[in-house]
């Protein structure tokens, strides 16, 4: 009888190993699967170009932007207009170009500031007519300021769909329809939201600033400090310029760089639907950075 009971222990205890065995065997089948079938994070910038470049297969067209809605930087004291799109660094040249004219006025609040920047758009249509027609033939230095497409976007995503009070048009139309905020429903549909709300956050660097027409003097990426300094530091001072330190929005110590990477990870999966809508972005900014003579580039 002992030695029936041993024999029953023995075979239930290798029964509980074997079952042990499979299921470990099988844990470490599905994890091998999801890694092998998990597409590499992109590296950081570096390889941006060489992923976008072979999903252009189906460009979707935009529209100029209006031209009233630019909010360009217009300095009359220097004949100056700097046109940067939304997400790409517009706080940046705002605030040093506030500094510039708070020494000239030093009198001048915050509020009026702002007050300022709307006069001068207004007194540049005045003077010369309406931005998408004047703007080529004034005698003022026009400067293009882009960025990164990869970048703005991630940028985009976390400050105006993350944070509550910094809704943009199109994300609140996300809320109202879906209820939660999921970046893969704004990809999906990323020409849809484009053309139905034309929201300057969202929409093409090259097609807002109209840079195809508008015969720029200067294209600065917002990224290059060295550079940015060098231009704007001779105009408005270099003591006044502080390109490198950055504008100081919450977004940037709020997500982690681990999250950031996701994101990279979520474009990249729904490429196709993000390069048909910024390929000229990505274009233009590819060459820029050096990249003209990349064999996989089909533009």
């Amino acid at each position: 009888m002992q030695r029936r009971k041993a024999g029953s222990e023995f075979l239930v205890s290798n029964g509980a190993v074997f079952g042990a065995c499979i299921l470990l065997l099988a844990l470490t089948f599905v994890l091998t699967v999801k890694t092998a079938v998990q597409p590499a994070l992109l590296n950081p910038e570096s390889d941006f170009c060489d992923y976008t470049s072979k999903y252009f297969k189906e460009p979707r067209h935009t529209y100029k932007y209006n031209a009233r809605e630019q909010h360009p930087v217009i300095d009359h004291f220097n004949k100056l207009y700097v046109c940067v799109a939304s997400k790409c660094g517009v706080t940046k040249i705002q605030t040093s170009y506030h500094s510039y004219v708070r020494r000239k006025h030093p009198e001048a609040t915050p509020r009026a500031m702002y007050s300022f920047l709307s006069e001068a758009r207004q007194r540049f249509r005045k003077d010369f007519g309406e931005f998408d027609v004047s703007l080529a033939g004034s005698n003022y230095t026009k400067i293009f300021v882009y960025r990164n497409p990869m970048s703005r976007t991630i940028s985009l995503w976390n400050d105006k769909f993350q944070r509550p009070t910094q809704l943009c048009m199109t994300s609140r139309s996300m809320l109202d329809q879906y209820r939660i905020f999921r970046i893969e429903i704004l990809l999906e549909r990323l020409y849809e939201w484009v053309m139905l709300f034309r929201d300057r956050h969202l929409y093409p660097q090259m097609d807002l600033c109209q840079v195809e027409t508008s015969d720029y003097d200067i294209m600065v990426d917002i990224d290059d400090h060295v550079q940015l300094t060098s231009i704007f530091g001779s105009i408005w001072g270099e003591d006044i310029v502080n390109f490198e330190k950055g504008t100081h929005h919450q977004t940037k110590t709020k997500f982690t760089d681990a999250y950031r990477a996701e994101l990279r990870q979520k474009i990249e999966l729904w490429r196709e639907p993000y390069t048909g809508v910024y390929w000229q972005d990505i274009d233009f900014y590819c060459k820029q950075r050096g990249n003209k003579e990349n064999p996989m580039r089909q533009m």
